[in-house]
C-alpha cells in the first residue's frame, strides 16, 4: 500500500492532499485465494488509528475476477460507507469493468468518482439505465464459465441498492453453448422470476437460437430481435446444432442406431403378443406407458415403454417413499409396479418399445439416463454435462447395477465416465454387457 498523489489523473475528480489519501493495488487475481486477504487488509486501513478519507483501489495488474472476488469487493464497499470513506477506482481492464458493470457494483461506488476515463479503452465509460441492465455473454457458455456467471447473475437479482427491472442478456459474441450452459440458463430464469426481473435476449446466432429453440429455452425468454427470431427458428438443420460432444456427430453411431433399432423393433414384433396378452390380462389399461423425458442438451421427447405400473402410477408417486438419494427416485418395494411389470422390467422386455426412440433420433442404443423434467429441475448446473450426450437404451449404470445404484452423485460419475471413453468399440462392449446383465440373477430395475 502506497500514497499516490497521481491519483487525480485518472479520476474526474481532485484527489485530497497526500496524508488523506490511500491507493491500495488489487492482486493480478482476485479469487477465493486473495479476496479473503485482500477484504482484510482493507479492512485493517480502514480501523487504523489515522484512517484514510479517500482510497483508491488500483486494479492495474487485475487480468482475473471471479465471484469470491465480487464478495470481497461488495464487502469493501459496504466498510468504506459505513466508516464514510471516499472509495475510488482505477485502472480497470475491459474485462473486470465488465464484472463491476454486470454486477452492480459499479453504483455502489459514488457517482461523482466512477464515471472516468479508462486507460486501456480510451472511452469514457457510460452508466446504464437504472432499470435495464445489459449483460454481454462469453464467446463459449459451458460448464467453466456457466457457474460463475450464474453466481454473479444472482447477485444483480437480488442486491439491495438499485436492483435492476429488467435484463438482457447479449449473445453478439457467444458461437458455442453445451448444456451446462442451458442448466445455467435455466436457472437464471428461475432467479429472475423470483427477483421479479424481467428477463431477455438479443443477438441471437443460428446456431446458439437453434439450441434454445429445441430445448424449449425459447419459451422461457422475451427475444429482444423478434424480426429475425421467426426466420431461424423455424428451421433446425442439423449443421445449425452445435456438437457438445464427438458421439453427436458420428455418423457411424448413427447407423449403428438405426441396424440395431430395426433389429429391436423386430423382436418387439414377435414378442408383442403374449406381452400384450400377460399385460391386459393383469391390469386392465393402455399397452404402454408414454413420459416426457429430457433427452440431449435437456430437449424434451415422449419416451414409450410396455406398461409395468398400475394405470394411477404417476398420480400415486407422492405416496411411495423414495429410497435414492439426489435427482432420481428409486423404490425397491414399489406397489405400484404389478406382477407382470416386475417380470418384465427383470428381464428388461419393458424397454422394447424404446427402439423406436432410437429409430426417431431422440434417443441412442447406448448413452445416458434420460431424466424426467422434475428430476433434471433439480439438477445443479455442473450435472447437466450428463446432457452432453444422446440418452440410450442402455449405458455404464445399466451395466453397473442400475438397481443397487440410489446416489445421483454415482449416475453423474458413470455418466462422466461414458463421456470420457467414448468410442465406438466402447459402445459395442456396454452392449455386449448389458445382455449379460439381462440374464443374470440380478438384473431388473427398480
Amino acid at each position: 500500500m502506497s500514497i499516490n498523489p497521481s491519483v487525480q489523473t485518472n479520476l474526474n475528480h481532485q484527489a485530497p492532499s497526500n496524508n488523506e489519501s490511500l491507493v491500495i493495488k488489487a492482486p493480478a487475481s482476485l479469487s477465493i485465494v486473495e479476496a479473503q486477504a485482500f477484504k482484510n487488509d482493507f479492512k485493517s486501513v480502514i480501523e487504523s488509528d489515522n484512517p484514510p478519507l479517500w482510497i483508491t483501489v488500483d486494479f492495474t495488474h487485475t487480468k482475473f475476477l471471479d465471484s469470491s472476488g465480487v464478495g470481497a469487493l461488495a464487502g469493501i464497499i459496504k466498510m468504506a460507507k459505513t466508516s464514510r470513506i471516499v472509495l475510488t477506482v482505477m485502472g480497470l481492464s475491459p474485462q473486470v469493468s465488465t464484472v463491476l458493470e454486470m454486477t452492480g457494483l459499479d453504483r455502489l461506488i459514488e457517482d461523482d468518482y466512477f464515471d472516468k476515463k479508462d486507460d486501456s479503452c480510451g472511452e469514457t465509460m457510460q452508466r446504464p439505465d437504472a432499470d435495464v441492465e445489459t449483460i454481454a455473454m462469453p464467446k463459449e457458455f459451458t460448464v467453466v464459465e456457466a457457474v460463475p456467471f450464474r453466481d454473479n447473475f444472482s447477485l444483480i437479482c437480488q442486491r439491495e441498492e438499485l436492483p435492476p427491472r429488467q435484463v438482457k442478456l447479449d449473445f453478439t459474441q457467444t458461437d458455442f453453448i453445451d448444456s451446462s450452459g442451458i442448466g445455467a440458463l435455466a436457472s437464471m430464469c428461475k432467479i429472475a422470476k423470483a427477483a421479479g426481473v424481467s428477463l431477455s435476449v438479443s443477438g441471437l446466432s443460428p446456431q446458439v437460437r437453434s439450441v434454445l429453440t429445441m430445448t424449449g429455452m425459447d419459451k422461457m425468454f422475451n427475444v429482444a430481435d423478434e424480426e429475425n427470431s421467426d426466420k431461424s427458428s423455424n428451421k433446425q438443420s442439423p449443421k445449425m446444432l452445435l456438437v457438445t460432444h464427438a458421439s453427436i456427430r458420428s455418423h457411424t453411431k448413427r447407423a449403428i442406431d438405426i441396424a440395431g433399432a430395426l433389429v429391436g423393433l423386430a423382436i418387439t414384433g414377435l414378442l408383442f403378443i403374449p406381452i400384450a396378452i400377460a399385460i391386459k390380462s393383469e391390469s386392465p389399461g393402455p399397452l404402454f406407458f408414454s413420459q416426457t423425458r429430457r433427452g440431449w442438451m435437456g430437449k424434451p421427447f415422449k419416451l414409450w415403454k410396455f406398461r409395468s405400473m398400475v394405470v394411477d402410477a404417476e398420480a400415486r408417486k407422492s405416496e411411495i417413499k423414495n429410497e435414492a438419494q439426489g435427482a432420481i427416485f428409486k423404490s425397491q418395494n414399489d406397489p405400484r409396479i404389478t406382477k407382470v411389470g416386475r417380470f418384465l422390467r427383470r428381464t428388461s422386455l419393458d424397454e422394447l418399445p424404446q427402439f423406436w426412440n432410437v429409430l426417431q433420433g431422440s434417443m441412442s442404443l447406448v448413452g445416458t439416463r434420460p431424466p424426467t423434467a422434475d428430476e433434471m429441475d433439480q439438477y445443479e448446473v455442473p450435472q447437466w454435462r450428463r446432457l452432453d450426450v444422446k440418452p440410450g437404451i442402455t449405458g455404464e449404470w445399466q451395466v453397473n447395477g442400475r438397481s443397487s445404484i440410489k446416489d445421483f452423485t454415482d449416475i453423474i460419475r458413470l455418466d462422466l465416465r461414458y463421456q470420457r471413453n467414448w468410442s465406438l468399440f466402447y459402445d459395442i462392449k456396454l452392449m455386449f454387457k448389458t445382455i449379460a446383465v439381462i440374464f443374470s440373477k440380478d438384473s431388473g430395475a427398480m
